[in-house]
């Protein structure tokens, strides 16, 4: 039996010998259109989070591969060997996956910017189908689609692979490709669909340094999140920007574009994960906004024992798990004493982290 069919065997094991015949179709003797009519009946099934083929074996064989973790005491091994280890069953699929990803790019950088899509829709909805054809970059029969990862509701993104970044790193290691943020996946079709006219679209950053990787030549965080959502129809009501450093207020809007301005609210503070505080930004979440609104959160503010009770906060309460639709996390687990010499290490622990994030029904993204 094939790795692939095996993967999604299992799946159906626990749902019972009768779901067998209708995954059957998915193996490597099946089409493209065969395993993409497969794949859409088996999330239909479980209606919970399938792993792409490559994240599953990621998954299962974190010990084989010599992953690091809190409880192991080893030198952590560099992802990137993933890569070049033509003995792995996904070998194959990896290596597919980098070339698509290039396609994915190009579709992405030649886009033609559309307007909000919540103003397209008309009163009774009636169009939003077709309004949200228009950003929708996949069909089923996709072959990058079928190495993907689904959420539980059909939403597609980006496998979790070592190492956490663009695999362009591990092939070319500089440092542009350190912070090439174009390995994260988005399903804006997706994201339409879910949205109504009266909906609040909202990006929380913490951790919203004013310059953003300025020494590799990057970009503002929310800018980058907020062009690129509002290329795709997508534009923020507001930007919820925390930031500990003192800035000047009016330096800081100086770098931001027009567009910008009437929804960027600059809050020079840090946060706290202490629950109920008004210096915790889910605090407010909470309060002003609901599951008919599109709720992106970034969390990089580079201080482990603040940021992973953030994320142990979305573990244990279910309306946040509802409210949060994207979460963007740099987990500085993946650095060694302040400074990145393992950063592109096989890790755990923070695979486990977006793992369950994602289980849980958060489109989670390794942040950079």
């Amino acid at each position: 039996m094939t790795m692939r069919s095996t993967t999604y065997f299992a799946v159906a094991s626990l749902l019972g010998v009768a779901l067998l015949a209708s995954l059957i179709l998915i193996s490597d003797h099946a089409d493209s259109s065969q395993q993409a009519s497969s794949r859409r009946r088996l999330q239909a099934i479980v209606d919970q989070y399938v792993p792409a083929l490559t994240e599953a074996y990621i998954r299962d064989n974190q010990d084989i591969l010599g992953a690091s973790s809190a409880k192991t005491t080893h030198k952590p091994r560099d992802g990137c060997m993933i890569y070049g280890a033509e003995k792995l069953p996904i070998h194959f699929d990896l290596q597919a996956y980098v070339s698509e990803l290039d396609a994915y790019t190009e579709k992405v950088n030649s886009f033609q910017k559309v307007e909000d899509v919540r103003s397209q829709f008309n009163d009774d909805y009636s169009n939003r189908e077709e309004v949200c054809a228009k950003v929708d970059l996949f069909d089923d029969n996709d072959a990058m689609k079928l190495k993907l990862s689904t959420m539980a509701n059909s939403e597609v993104i980006e496998p979790l692979l070592p190492p956490y970044r663009h695999p362009k790193y591990c092939f070319t290691p500089h440092m542009d490709e350190i912070t090439n943020t174009d390995y994260m996946i988005h399903d804006f079709g997706a994201m339409c669909r879910k949205l109504k006219k009266t909906s609040k679209t909202v990006l929380i950053d913490m951790g919203a340094s004013v310059h953003f990787h300025e020494s590799e030549g990057g970009h503002n965080p929310a800018l980058f999140l907020s062009s690129l959502y509002e290329k795709f129809g997508i534009q923020f009501d507001h930007i919820y920007a925390y930031e500990i450093v003192q800035k000047d207020a009016a330096e800081v809007y100086k770098l931001l574009p027009d567009n910008m301005q009437a929804s960027y609210h600059w809050i020079n503070m840090g946060v706290s994960p202490e629950i109920g505080s008004n210096a915790n930004p889910f605090t407010m979440l909470l309060n002003k906004f609901d599951e008919d609104d599109l709720v992106v959160v970034k969390l990089d503010i580079d201080t482990t024992n603040i940021a992973i009770p953030f994320v142990q906060q979305i573990y244990e309460d279910k309306r946040l798990q509802k409210l949060i639709d994207h979460f963007y996390f740099e987990d500085d687990r993946l650095f060694t004493n302040g400074a990145r010499d393992f950063f592109l290490a096989l890790n755990k622990d923070v695979f486990d982290l977006f793992y369950h994030l994602r289980e849980l029904g958060v489109a989670a993204h390794p942040w950079i």
